[in-house]
Parts: structure tokens; C-alpha cells; sequence
């Protein structure tokens, strides 16, 4: 909550819509996208996404690249690389792009860009994934977690509401490589 007191947040009208007939625009803004448990997360994730009916775009805040950001960028209907611009230029792309759910899948961890989520760049706002814990601002709508991270009666440690999926928050696919498996000493003769 204190970090979150020191960012300036702003609040935008959550209801009004340039058109509400058009399908609802999902932004994603994430300094793992690539071969890393958040990046292989959303990979699994978007094709179960219609494309057309809920199109995402990803904010990019990392220049490495490699086979799961190809694969995340295959499937996402816009792509902005945001590593070099500050937070309010990254603020003015979510609103030209007219995002309405923007999800943040930092937290505070490493290349985040919090700062631009105390600025409201959406309507809705939600943190998921990357940090299990409150972002401390205001300015988030949701958590979205389960109840293992955010046990029953412990959402009193968020500023944001807690949603919680059902069976878990995690899908997650087979790696596409193998390791080999042994038993472990405890159980060997």
C-alpha cells in the first residue's frame, strides 16, 4: 500500500466505451515474454482465446526473444516491444490501442511497469500470474489468484479485489523437452 501511495493514480470512467458493439480488447503487459514460466503460461493460454472475439495485444518490456515469444506473437493480434519508452508514452499506446482489460503479469518483480498502471491506461485493470501477492495500487482492479496463494479470508492483504479461478490459476502445458527421471535415494535398496 505504500508503494502504491507514492505513485501518482488516476481513475478514468470505467463505463463509457468509444463503441460497445466491438468485441472487448485485451492488452498484456509483461517483461517475461519468452521462454519463462509467465511467457509459457500465456503461450498455453491464448489459443483457448477466441482471437476475434477477445483480440489481445502484448506490451512487450523485454528485448530477448526466442521461440515462445514467436509463438505468443503468432497468436495475439498486436505486438508493441516497450522496454525503451517511459511509463506515460507506454500509457497513451494502451489508451490509442483502446485496451479495455489490461492485465499486468509482473507484479513487482523485474521489469514491470507498475508505474504505468498507476496511471489507468484501461478500464479494467487486473494483476495475474507474476507476483503473488497485492501490487499495492489503487489503480488495480482485480487479483486474480486461487486459493491457494490468497487463502479464504486473507484478501484483506490486497488492495485490489481478489478473484479467485476455479482449480487453480496455472495452465500449464508439457515442456517441450524431457529430463530424465530416477528414483530417489529414499526409496532405493
Amino acid at each position: 500500500r505504500r508503494f502504491g501511495t507514492r505513485l501518482v493514480q488516476q481513475r478514468r470512467d470505467a463505463s463509457t466505451r468509444a463503441d460497445p458493439e466491438r468485441p472487448l480488447r485485451i492488452g498484456v503487459v509483461s517483461g517475461d515474454l519468452e521462454s519463462h514460466p509467465v511467457g509459457r503460461l500465456l503461450a498455453a493460454v491464448l489459443p483457448s482465446l477466441d482471437g476475434v472475439e477477445f483480440p489481445v495485444t502484448c506490451f512487450s518490456n523485454n528485448p530477448s526473444r526466442d521461440d515462445v515469444t514467436d509463438e505468443i506473437r503468432q497468436l495475439t493480434r498486436g505486438w508493441h516491444d516497450v522496454w525503451t519508452i517511459n511509463d506515460q508514452v507506454l500509457a497513451d499506446l494502451i489508451r490509442r490501442e483502446c485496451i479495455d482489460i489490461l492485465l499486468d503479469l509482473s507484479g513487482h518483480t523485474r521489469r514491470n511497469r507498475l508505474g504505468c498502471f498507476a496511471l489507468v491506461p484501461a478500464p479494467v485493470q487486473a494483476t495475474l500470474w507474476g507476483y503473488p501477492f497485492s501490487t499495492g495500487l489503487e489503480a488495480m482492479d482485480y487479483a486474480i489468484m486461487d486459493n491457494a496463494a490468497v487463502p479464504i479470508g486473507a484478501e484483506d492483504m490486497f488492495v485490489e479485489e481478489v478473484l479467485r479461478m476455479p482449480g487453480g490459476r496455472f495452465r500449464q502445458r508439457r515442456p517441450p523437452f524431457s529430463l530424465p527421471v530416477s528414483m530417489p535415494p529414499s526409496v532405493r535398496k
